[in-house]
């Protein structure tokens, strides 16, 4: 890895070019050689690539006014998107259609033509969250008020890091809002973290995102927290 110090003309630099990897951490900006990644072919990336794979064609059977109107909803001001180095940019009007629908088939709704028109949601809350060894015998939870997800499909992306500190892949599950006392839920997804992750060891910690998602595919900013194993 090369460590870059830019000059008046350059600000920043993120992504690939040429092979070498542009980035930066709290030492500063940086250079590394770029490696071809495994490519596992999980069964959630084969669904994720189905869900998708046909999106280009049935963006093409819209009407011109449904796609003059994923245009215009890229273009709002609440659309806005922020790159690595804090640039904003606004997303194509098809590449909002492939977001929205992809989140939809996510939770098991079916896919809509035109885009979405309530606005985005706040950020959930996460009240409690714990993450069990394999062999404690235990569950993992989360925890979070039973109101904020009323009307909502909840999504949760979940992933391990070792002792070192090595960040494994990232898995998402849709929650199922099984309500434990009035006024707040929670969620056992041991079966699944294990299912992505393999054994789970005290030496890990686990870091979970989860947001609210419309009906309309419309989903809120992350709430995020981390535990150690126990």
């Amino acid at each position: 890895m090369a460590i870059v110090v830019f000059g008046p003309l350059i600000v920043g630099a993120r992504g690939t070019i040429a092979g070498t990897i542009f980035s930066a951490n709290k030492a500063g900006p940086f250079a590394r050689g770029w490696n071809r990644g495994p490519n596992p072919r999980s069964t959630g990336q084969a669904a994720q690539r189905g869900r998708t794979s046909g999106m280009a064609k049935t963006w093409r059977g819209l009407t011109q006014l449904q796609r003059d109107a994923w245009v215009t909803w890229a273009a709002d001001p609440a659309q806005e998107k922020f790159n690595s180095l804090g640039e904003s940019y606004f997303a194509s009007g098809f590449n909002w259609y492939v977001a929205i629908n992809s989140r939809l088939l996510y939770v098991g709704r079916g896919t809509r033509p035109t885009p979405p028109a309530i606005a985005r949601p706040a950020a959930p809350t996460i009240s409690g969250l714990v993450i069990r060894s394999t062999a404690s015998g235990l569950n993992s939870t989360i925890a979070y008020p039973v109101d904020e997800f009323l009307g909502f499909d909840l999504v949760l992306f979940t992933a391990m890091a070792s002792s070192e500190g090595v960040l494994n892949k990232t898995q998402g599950w849709r929650l199922a809002h099984q309500t434990q006392a009035p006024g707040a839920a929670s969620e056992i997804f041991q079966t699944g973290l294990e299912a992505s992750f393999g054994t789970i060891f005290l030496t890990q910690r686990g870091f979970v995102r989860l947001c609210r998602q419309t009906t309309d595919g419309v989903r809120s900013a992350f709430a995020t927290r981390y535990d150690d194993v126990t």
